[in-house]
């Protein structure tokens, strides 16, 4: 009998000992030896607690009194636990599932049986389990799972505060909740897909938040598949970009607004270095000719260099106005004060300064505008526009030519102001870089007239301020019509 009861003990996969009522140690089977070191010889008829049992997972002493084998032996009661520790004969510890329960003998406790299982590996794990819950509860990163439905079975602290849910509104709604109908429709087909064919998913989308407000998130779905490859579940990873997104636009602005700064530093060089050199170096010399051979010419030829030099001086004059009024704009300098004015009176004072270039070249300017005709302008930039653009109309209109300015009521409430020409016109290549300050866009005029393209510049930089717009429609040989638009109104 004896010998049937040790061959079922020690075929028990579980360590087991016995305890007389003293608490010494009456049997242990062959699992107890594997796992404590003891062998029975070693340890039977010693105290069980000071030996396997006397020190808690912290490390502090337990008392005898309070050992569940204890209270079994004085109590006659079963006791259960699963976070016990016992002492190795080495001295290392180990956490234990165990049952603890009285032997009785004519209804007398006549000592416990004590069966235990190592649960070292179980205690990792769940560690392990619970540090990952703590990481996932606790990232940064928005962490949604769902079920194979797209209903939300869990989410974490980040994404309850990133999208404005509290857990319990969020639990068990479909993920589509947090999904924008904004974002197009292969991008939402391709996420989608991706997880139907078992493939992990990244990716720049648009999401919403409770309130309503769609937001940039970079996101990163995986299914979770089980042992038989089947999806059970989808787990989905975001973080907010919306500060990257910013970040990135003003990188790109502020690398646009250099390119910009440098291409009116190349401009400002190349007016300085070229186009105001070569007329100021064209008028010194006939100052010099003048000087050193006045005796010789016939008053004529006097009068024909007295005009050139008034020529090339009014080629200056426009050419440093423009220049000045152009860095002036650049530097925030430039007052914009609108207010209603007279459209034909701003003509009229606007065609002073050029009439004379119209007058050398017999080109007719002809004003198509009633007197009743206003807009809500500046002066100074409105009069700077129609110099420039009736300037360059002279410019580039041969001899004999017609230079017509007219306006007229859009159904925009804006007045459409046009500068017509029967000129030379233009190539589409030109046309394609007239407004762009890092093109090279300026030829001489019909008779050799300076041409910078700053004029039309500043043209475009004042109407835009107005909040109007500016274009040409232009055919080489065939003239060319520029429009800019101005409100009519202070509304």
């Amino acid at each position: 009998m004896k010998t049937n009861l040790e061959l079922i003990l020690n075929s028990v996969g579980e360590g087991i000992y016995g305890l007389d009522n003293n608490g010494n140690i009456t049997f242990v089977n062959k699992v107890f030896e594997a796992i404590i070191g003891w062998k029975s010889e070693e340890i039977i008829g010693k105290p069980m607690h000071p030996l396997i049992h006397h020190t808690k997972p912290d490390g502090s002493q337990y008392p005898w009194e309070q050992c569940p084998t204890c209270l079994t032996i004085n109590e006659g009661r079963i006791f259960r636990d699963d976070n016990e520790y016992l002492i190795k004969k080495d001295g290392s510890g180990f956490f234990i599932e165990y049952v603890s329960t009285p032997i009785m003998k004519n209804d007398k406790v006549d000592g416990a049986v004590v069966i235990f299982k190592d649960i070292t590996e179980r205690k990792k794990a769940e560690e392990q389990i619970k540090l990952l819950a703590q990481a996932v509860r606790n990232s940064g990163d928005c962490i949604a799972i769902t079920d194979k439905d797209y209903k939300i079975i869990f989410v974490n602290d980040s994404f309850c505060s990133t999208y404005g849910f509290l857990e319990n509104e969020i639990i068990g709604q479909p993920i589509f909740i947090i999904h924008s109908e904004n974002n197009l429709s292969e991008v939402s087909n391709d996420l989608f897909s991706s997880i139907t064919k078992k493939e992990i998913w990244t990716g720049e989308v648009l999401n919403k938040r409770k309130e309503g407000n769609d937001f940039q998130v970079f996101i990163s779905l995986s299914p979770i598949l089980d042992d038989n490859g089947d999806v059970t579940a989808i787990i989905g990873i975001t973080r907010d970009i919306t500060d990257r997104k910013y970040a990135e636009a003003g990188i790109k602005k502020t690398n646009e607004e250099l390119i910009k700064l440098n291409a009116e530093k190349d401009k400002f060089f190349s007016i300085i270095a070229h186009d105001l050199r070569s007329p100021l170096g064209g008028l010194m010399g006939l100052t010099e000719m003048m000087a050193d051979d006045s005796q010789y010419f016939t008053p004529d030829q006097k009068k024909e260099l007295t005009l050139n030099l008034s020529h090339s001086a009014r080629n200056i004059f426009s050419l440093l106005e423009n220049l000045l009024e152009w860095s002036q704009m650049q530097r925030g300098h430039t007052a914009f004060k609108p207010q209603m004015l007279g459209l034909k009176e701003v003509l009229s004072e606007s065609s002073k300064i050029v009439n004379d270039s119209a007058k050398n070249k017999a080109i007719e300017i002809a004003v198509e505008i009633t007197n009743e005709q206003e807009v809500f302008a500046d002066t100074n930039m409105l009069q700077t526009v129609i110099r420039n653009l009736v300037s360059n109309a002279i410019k580039f209109t041969p001899k004999g030519g017609k230079v017509t300015i007219s306006a007229s009521l859009t159904e925009n409430n804006t007045v459409l102001i046009a500068v017509k020409d029967t000129g030379i016109g233009m190539s589409n290549e030109l046309l394609d870089n007239l407004f762009r300050i890092d093109a090279k866009n300026h030829r001489p005029g019909t008779e050799g007239e300076l041409s910078t393209g700053l004029g039309l510049l500043l043209c475009k930089e004042f109407i835009e301020k107005h909040g109007g717009k500016i274009w040409v429609e232009s055919e080489e040989g065939k003239g060319s019509v520029f429009y800019f638009t101005l409100p009519c109104n202070s509304e």
